[in-house]
């Protein structure tokens, strides 16, 4: 579809992209006949999944080395599933350490003890399908203790005058 949610090919076709043996640096979109009907349409998303994680090692010209990132929500891996075990396992650590606290490209990779290579690549699918975004880098301040001293008594005192201003009384 020319809005990229979906996309049509065969079984061959699919096993051959999620493999990575399809080259699809000069994939195009554009319009053209309606596909035919025997093919079933595939989410967009998959198609960027596996183009971006199979495209290059290095990190994604849009996304900061140094930048910690979190998971707005996990990939569908039924849909995503990488062909290898190994790289499905680290991708899979990947994803459950994003989505345990927020972190750039090295320290994912330290954290779940994977490859550089497998975490960069998981983070650039992740990016390219708008699953992650860069975390808030502000830390707020621990809070100063106030200087003035809070007057004994609080709500005890506070009902007393409360009760004395109403005319109700105080309590002794």
């Amino acid at each position: 579809k020319g809005d990229g949610s979906r996309y049509v090919c065969d079984n061959a076709t699919a096993a051959t992209i999620r493999a990575g043996a399809l080259d699809l640096s000069g994939l195009t979109l554009q319009k053209s006949a309606p596909p035919p009907d025997n093919l079933p349409a595939r989410p967009g998303q998959e198609l960027f999944w596996f183009a971006t994680y199979h495209t290059s090692a290095a990190l994604a010209p849009w996304m900061a080395e140094n930048t910690n990132y979190r998971l707005l929500r996990w990939p569908d891996f039924g849909r995503v599933r990488a062909s290898d075990e190994v790289v499905r396992a680290a991708q899979i650590r990947i994803v459950a350490a994003l989505a345990s606290a927020s972190g750039s490209v090295a320290t994912l990779a330290s954290r779940t003890q994977s490859p550089i290579e497998h975490a960069t690549r998981t983070m650039n699918a992740l990016a390219c399908c708008g699953l992650i975004e860069p975390a808030k880098a502000a830390i707020e301040q621990p809070r100063q203790s106030s200087q003035t001293p809070v007057p004994l008594g609080g709500l005890k005192h506070f009902l007393r005058n409360l009760r004395k201003h109403l005319g109700l009384g105080a309590r002794q």
